[in-house]
């Protein structure tokens, strides 16, 4: 290993050590995180605030920065160590992103040590977007949006694209700067797949306001956590009135894995929807029958919306009817059960609600075997029904042999339909549908009776109730 003994000038002969290899001291301009909101450095008014080496090996000059692969500065402000050599013997095109040389008040002479073809000038150095090591080492590049500064009028939208190897997911933090608390808000960004190797970022911004913006990816069939590509500082002009958070996610649409595990290509056409009255049917193609475990959530609230959204599959297709309770955004997840039971998700649809399902009416909870036996659920399509009624169900099933509800059992009218109409009992009863084949008989689908039909806040507390009397009795 070389050693610097002290530093000197670039006028100055080149200082060798023991082992001969030529070694200077470069001082000039760092930036990173710690400095991003000084958007400019100028020569006038800036102080220099970082060193670097650069050692003569062969013919050429590589770069040196001991103090960068030590380690970081962390967000308390004080310094970690973490050992790496992305510094050691750089590529001048990365080491330039971060390192600007500027010594003895003589700019033109300092460029010379940015070991390039093509010089840039402070302003320009200044201006770049700061790209971070882990965008450099695994090929990650900025396609929109070079410089640091960011300009948005009510939205915006980033590309970033990868190398060979995809990127499998993205995350952003973006913060308030000049804030007291600086709380992350991660739902002002939405990241979509662009084909096998890009990621579209959108920002909608809520308040006019200067924020930090900060993007994560981690690479597919890499061994890794989410590494650093990029930090903007993002200046919000003017927002939308009608503006609505994203629900927090990763990348939206397809997982990269989607037809290794039985989906057709045609999921990926479309993966953003908008509901214009509450509900909405979603047609998600499959090359092989399967279980579907599909999963809704608010962008208000990270716990599930309950018994919202409906399966119906037949062997080459599935149709996932969701029920959007209020206005807003609304991720619904449709995964995969493995055969060793695990879930693997598939893709994850946006939906934006422009009106809610009023009064909400959950669906009735549906066990596994409605797909196994391929049942449409015609009619009645809510949990609730009103006690001591009169109720028609209409159901359609191509694998089922008999039906049963309560202590009544049916049979088919036409070809593979069911339609019959009973007297429901006294309120507060889960009525329990029953069917399957000649030597097999199982539970499909069940209701629950009440005495009038609820408000929505009503449906929730009735839900949490039975929910609750379901896992008591399995005690």
């Amino acid at each position: 290993m070389f050693k610097v003994f002290k530093r000197e000038s670039l006028g100055n002969p080149p200082q060798k050590i023991s082992i001969g290899i030529p070694v200077r001291t470069i001082e000039g301009y760092g930036k990173d995180d710690t400095n991003i909101e000084e958007v400019a450095f100028d020569l006038q008014s800036s102080e220099i605030n970082h060193a670097w080496n650069v050692v003569h090996i062969g013919d050429e000059w590589r770069f040196v920065d001991c103090t960068w692969d030590a380690g970081y500065i962390d967000d308390t402000g004080k310094f970690q160590w973490l050992c790496n050599d992305f510094y050691f013997l750089t590529n001048p095109d990365f080491f330039g992103v971060k390192h600007f040389p500027y010594m003895n008040d003589d700019l033109e002479t300092s460029k010379q040590w940015q070991l390039v073809d093509e010089t840039m000038d402070l302003e320009t150095f200044s201006r770049r977007a700061i790209i971070h090591e882990y965008a450099m080492e695994n090929g990650i590049g900025l396609v929109t949006h070079g410089e640091t500064l960011i300009e948005v009028i009510c939205e915006t939208t980033i590309i970033i694209s990868g190398p060979s190897i995809p990127i499998e997911d993205v995350s952003c933090e973006m913060e308030e700067i000049y804030q007291f608390d600086n709380v992350v808000q991660d739902q002002y960004t939405m990241a979509e797949r662009m084909g096998h190797d890009g990621v579209k970022i959108k920002l909608r911004l809520p308040t006019i306001a200067t924020y930090i913006l900060r993007i994560f990816a981690k690479m597919y069939s890499k061994d890794n956590e989410f590494g650093k590509v990029a930090t903007y500082i993002v200046k919000c002009l003017q927002v939308s009135k009608d503006m609505e958070l994203f629900p927090s996610h990763g990348i939206w649409g397809p997982e990269l894995y989607y037809q290794d595990i039985g989906f057709e290509k045609a999921i990926v056409y479309q993966w953003w929807y908008e509901a214009a009255c509450g509900e909405i049917d979603l047609y998600v193609p499959v090359w092989e029958a399967m279980e579907i475990v599909p999963r809704l959530q608010s962008s208000e609230d990270v716990d599930e919306v309950a018994n919202s959204v409906l399966i119906q599959t037949d062997s080459r297709s599935i149709v996932a009817i969701a029920r959007l309770p209020k206005r807003g955004n609304y991720k619904l997840t449709i995964s995969k059960k493995m055969p060793n039971g695990s879930v693997v998700p598939a893709i994850h649809y946006l939906i934006t609600c422009k009106h809610g399902y009023v009064p909400f009416m959950p669906f009735p909870i549906a066990f596994p075997v409605v797909q196994q036996f391929m049942i449409t659920l015609v009619e009645p399509k809510k949990r609730f029904l009103p006690a001591r009624s009169y109720v028609r169900f209409r159901i359609i099933s191509p694998l089922l042999h008999s039906l049963r509800l309560g202590e009544q059992t049916f049979s088919k009218r036409l070809g593979d339909k069911w339609d019959f109409t009973i007297v429901t009992p006294g309120p507060d009863e889960d009525l329990l549908m029953y069917g399957g084949t000649s030597d097999f008989r199982t539970s499909i689908l069940c209701f629950r009776t009440v005495l009038f039909v609820p408000e929505p806040h009503v449906c929730e507390r009735l839900i949490r109730t039975s929910q609750s009397r379901r896992s008591i009795n399995k005690i």
